[in-house]
């Protein structure tokens, strides 16, 4: 029989497993609300270059390759000619809103997947006188 680690995992002989936690995502989930929010204004303001790929675009540069954008889902929603009358006139540099930009975050789903956030795991067969930090910073002089 392997011996296990804390965790109950079994291990190779002579080996040990190093589990490093790293920043959650709550700073990511943060930054993509108040760039969504800054959107949202741009959309509601007018401003000229909007348009549905352009909105599209924006998202897409916004999240990058981050998992928070897995918990965020917008929409672009067409205004109806009454909500267009009700608005007030554009300012200098805009022009009518034709739409309104919606988004909504999955608070739950975030909070559920926040465990795993952020998780590195390494299995080592290195002489115990390397340390976890050694050997996830120099992976090229490990030995």
């Amino acid at each position: 029989m392997r011996p296990g680690d804390k965790y109950g995992r079994q291990l190779e002989p002579g080996g040990r497993l190093l589990v490093v936690v790293r920043k959650n995502d709550r700073e990511h989930w943060t930054q993509a609300t108040a760039g969504l929010e800054a959107l949202a204004a741009r959309v509601q303001r007018g401003h000229a270059h909007i348009k549905p790929d352009t909105v599209s675009r924006s998202v897409n540069r916004l999240f990058g390759k981050r998992w928070a954008a897995g918990y965020f889902h917008w929409q672009l929603v067409a205004l109806t000619p009454q909500e267009q009358a009700a608005l007030p006139p554009p300012g200098p540099g805009c022009r009518p809103p034709g739409y309104r930009f919606v988004f909504t975050f999955d608070a739950a789903a975030a909070v559920a997947d926040e465990r795993y956030d952020g998780l590195s795991v390494l299995f080592t067969t290195a002489p115990l006188h390397h340390s976890g930090d050694e050997l996830f910073t120099n992976p090229a002089r490990n030995p």
